[in-house]
């Protein structure tokens, strides 16, 4: 038997792919009102079969051991993120790397992890050639 494998949500697949940070916005549940205030984070996908897909991740806006925000944080501003920090993610916005997408519990994907592309790294001046640094 023969079948096409769908993306269901105009989603990324399960994988690693190369992404940009796009939006955040203010997310609240229709189905779960009981759940406490949450952030949208959203990627766009930038290559390969799934080039111009969206791959989001809604996290809670309050932080403890598990909580999934400050992980993200971390990875956009490249540093740890201290409790008290005012974080615009608006900053973000255009951030590249890659974004690790993971299938949930109910069939639907969403990102695990992104993975900040490292800056590049700043141009090292050239030595100057003289005769002594010169071997025969």
């Amino acid at each position: 038997m023969a079948f096409l494998i769908e993306v269901g949500q105009g989603g990324a697949p399960v994988g690693v792919h190369a992404a940009q940070f796009v939006r955040a916005e203010h997310y609240e549940s229709e189905d779960r009102p009981d759940l406490p205030p949450a952030i949208k984070l959203s990627w766009k996908i930038l290559a390969g079969a799934h080039d111009g897909a969206e791959a989001s991740r809604i996290v809670s806006t309050k932080t403890g051991p598990k909580a999934n925000l400050p992980k993200f944080l971390k990875a956009f501003a490249g540093r740890d993120v201290q409790a008290g920090e005012q974080i615009d993610l608006e900053s973000f916005y255009g951030l590249r790397g890659s974004v690790v997408v993971e299938e949930t519990d109910s069939g639907g994907t969403r990102v695990a992890t992104f993975l900040r592309e490292a800056p590049a790294p700043a141009a090292a001046a050239a030595e100057p050639v003289t005769d002594a640094s010169i071997v025969f």
